[in-house]
């Protein structure tokens, strides 16, 4: 779909539509009746997309998706994906293992506690990522969140992702960037903290147990101040 025809796409068939290239959108592409889309190369354009509740496959090599929408299925199957516009999820995003999906932008898990998203790979945050419910995304085992970003981990460190035996919670930082952190009252499976470069000096506070019930590890460069944590670890 080059990105001068401003075109409108209506995709209203049984079967999965295949887009083996860039899906550039300028007009507006519409899903709907049982259709599925299968997207191998890079989502761009400020063209209207609207999932009419169908579900989006990414599952190229190296993906991009840049363009601003929102989603209301996605598997994320392609080795490396980033999304760097501002994406919401109405239900369901499955996060493939062996998948590492970065986030540059913002994206937004509306995933309802009875039908979460699922993290089965890894997702990298170097934006911002809100999870709107109580259990919206679940830490599979075996799989890895990285936040590598100032913003705000609340809803991610908190109830609002459930983290299984075996999954992997890291807080990354650097000597210049000051990565958000939060462990009170906080519940996790592995726990890292790791420097990029330089060192890192994350404070952590408040006056809430946190859990850990596989390991903790304090990587190289990071200095850990703990003066204003009260609670238990």
């Amino acid at each position: 779909f080059p990105s001068h025809d401003r075109v409108t796409l209506t995709l209203n068939g049984t079967g999965t539509y295949f887009v083996d290239g860039t899906l550039s959108i300028a007009g507006t592409v519409t899903m709907s009746g049982s259709s599925l889309l299968e997207v191998d190369g890079n989502m761009s354009g400020a063209g209207t997309f609207t999932h009419g509740n169908r579900k989006v496959i990414f599952a190229g090599t190296s993906q991009t998706v840049s363009s601003s929408t929102t989603f209301y299925d996605v598997d994320v199957n392609s080795a490396n994906l980033t999304m760097s516009g501002t994406v919401s999820i109405n239900r369901i995003m499955n996060i493939s293992a062996g998948t590492t999906m970065t986030t540059s932008g913002t994206i937004t898990f509306a995933s309802a506690t009875a039908t979460p998203s699922n993290l089965y790979g890894t997702l990298l945050n170097t934006g911002t990522i809100s999870i709107s419910n109580a259990g919206g995304l679940v830490m599979n085992s075996g799989s890895t969140y990285i936040h590598n970003a100032a913003t705000s981990v609340t809803s991610i460190a908190g109830s609002n992702s459930i983290k299984n035996a075996g999954s992997t919670f890291i807080y990354r930082g650097s000597s210049a960037l000051s990565t958000s952190v939060s462990i009170s009252s906080r519940t996790f499976a592995n726990l890292r903290f790791e420097s990029t470069s330089g060192t890192w000096t994350p404070t952590i506070s408040g006056s809430t147990a946190t859990s850990i019930n596989g390991d903790l590890y304090i990587g190289s460069g990071v200095s850990l101040t703990s003066s204003s944590y009260t609670g238990a670890l």
